[in-house]
């Protein structure tokens, strides 16, 4: 379910009119901020439409060293990051990746590592141009060479809180709202849990979702979508609202989310935890809450790295059960 619930998040890019990527969008006015409560996060901008948030200290603690490392997540993939920002990532608390649901193959992105000690980077002056900023104690490092479109173009470090790396395409995005304040329709996950994602639809459709009609009907009824995942004693607890366009909407996918769990429920590796995900649908809202054992959630990370959100091939056999849509 949980493999399910981000593959309709990737494949939902539409809805409402969102622009290209790196163009800048139309918000409502930033309220005034105190430059002293900045937050790094502030400067994910809002024609990204998906957001997932990390927390690997948990993670790390829930699941020790089966956690891969940062730069093997595929909605990172293998962004041309200096040694230096892998080794900052590396000692993060929390990551907050913004992408683009229709690009993921050009690999747009802004990416946020935030700790409480940060081991900050150092860019080589060969290399990087630095820069200050309108945020004090924020210091910009803009790449001399022109990176490949999925490298990164600039750093962002704010002390040894946090850490922003922009591909090309979204830097003149990142500056925009840090001249501007942060877009208000951004989309924001909670800030709980062992991870989060939030997710905003857009109008473009990935190309792949042309070729499954039932799910491309299913996708142009989402409007937003919000998970959360939190560890409670020994079971895993899985949240999630889905708003839909219409009511009509909310009870197709809901009925597709059944026949999944229920094609899903014996299946290994588990071992009927699937049977335990409840759905149900009120007005536009589907919510899907799920209790599984916290000895399944290495199988769950396993299922979800199993295919590569960037290119839309699977990395691995495909885990996920056929179903027949409603």
């Amino acid at each position: 379910m949980l493999v399910m619930l981000t593959a309709l998040v990737l494949l939902g890019g539409c809805g409402r009119v969102v622009p290209r990527g790196g163009e800048s969008i139309v918000a409502s006015a930033p309220e005034p901020r105190a430059r002293e409560n900045f937050e790094a996060r502030e400067l994910l901008p809002a024609d990204l439409d998906l957001v997932v948030r990390l927390d690997l200290g948990k993670l790390r603690a829930s699941l020790g060293g089966e956690l891969p490392t940062l730069a093997e997540l595929p909605l990172i993939g293998e962004s041309q990051l200096d040694a230096i920002t892998k080794t900052a990532l590396a000692t993060a608390d929390v990551v907050w990746v913004a992408m683009r649901v229709s690009d993921f193959a050009t690999g747009d992105r802004v990416i946020v590592a935030e700790a409480r000690d940060l081991e900050p980077p150092e860019p080589s002056r060969a290399e990087w141009l630095r820069s200050p900023t309108e945020v004090p104690g924020l210091h910009r490092f803009s790449a001399r060479a022109r990176p490949a479109r999925d490298g990164t173009a600039e750093i962002y470090v704010l002390g040894r809180r946090a850490v922003i790396l922009v591909s090309p395409v979204e830097a003149a995005s990142v500056r925009r709202v840090l001249a501007l304040g942060p877009d208000s329709a951004r989309p924001e996950p909670e800030a709980r849990g062992l991870a989060s994602l939030a997710f905003r639809a857009s109008s473009r459709i990935p190309p792949v979702l042309r070729q499954f009609p039932s799910l491309e009907r299913l996708a142009l009824g989402i409007e937003r979508v919000g998970v959360t995942l939190e560890l409670a004693g020994t079971e895993l607890s899985l949240d999630g609202r889905i708003v839909c366009v219409s009511e009509l909407s909310a009870t197709k996918l809901a009925q597709f989310l059944l026949v999944f769990r229920d094609a899903g429920a014996a299946r290994a590796p588990l071992d009927g935890a699937l049977s335990a995900i409840v759905v149900s649908a009120e007005a536009r809202t589907v919510s899907v809450r799920w209790n599984v054992p916290r000895r399944a959630l290495a199988s769950l990370v396993s299922e979800a790295l199993a295919w590569d959100p960037r290119s839309g091939a699977p990395l691995a056999t495909p885990s996920v059960p056929t179903t027949t849509l409603p």
